[in-house]
């Protein structure tokens, strides 16, 4: 599962950041099965009028000082989908490359799909994106490419590609952020999770 701010913009906690914010929290109260309270009397950095909350949004909350919003729901029920019922459609700029394009979503363009490079085929990879090889092998900038190989590419970044034999890759278009202005105190930030 790959996380990342959404439709908010407001992004997801590096695990360094929760576990300072929990560190500086128990000074004015504790953690306890998930739920943050608030010691009597001591308002501390979190919203005042919640005694106990969620502790990663109290988390948050502290670390942003502002009150987490959480965007409307925009779908009614979980979306499955079945990657062997999408086409594979030929990459134009790129002999013996194919993809399935399973989805963009939300305003900040969020996609996923999956690439498939034939044998000795070519690929040029582009910025801001993760790419798991889910099988097959080759090489990305002359380092082995083999299952469960991850590569990350930020903005404006590119890496080379080249399939040994038939290798597939699972794509994340990670979101384009670029409009958001992060706060002074925070900037946002994506996380991958397992």
């Amino acid at each position: 599962m790959l996380q990342f701010g959404g439709a908010s913009g407001s992004g997801y906690l590096l695990p360094r950041e929760v576990k300072a914010g929990m560190e500086e929290m128990k000074k004015f109260g504790e953690f306890k099965d998930g739920i943050f309270h608030r010691h009597d009397g001591i308002a501390g950095n979190v919203l005042p009028s919640k005694r106990n909350m969620d502790a990663y949004q109290a988390i948050w909350e502290n670390l942003h000082k502002r009150e987490m919003v959480y965007p409307k729901g925009r779908y009614g029920a979980p979306i499955f989908m079945d990657s062997a019922n999408f086409s594979w459609a030929p990459v134009k700029s790129a002999r013996g490359v194919s993809e399935k394009l399973l989805g963009v979503w939300t305003e900040r363009r969020a996609k996923a799909g999956l690439i498939k490079l034939e044998a000795d085929a070519r690929y040029e990879a582009k910025g801001r994106g993760i790419y798991l090889v889910l099988s097959g092998r080759g090489a990305c900038e002359a380092k082995n490419l083999l299952r469960y190989t991850s590569i990350f590419l930020d903005r404006g970044e590119t890496a080379q590609l080249h399939a040994q034999e038939t290798t597939e890759l699972l794509h994340y278009g990670l979101p384009d952020l670029s409009d958001l202005q992060a706060s002074a105190d925070a900037t946002a930030t994506a996380q991958a999770a397992e």
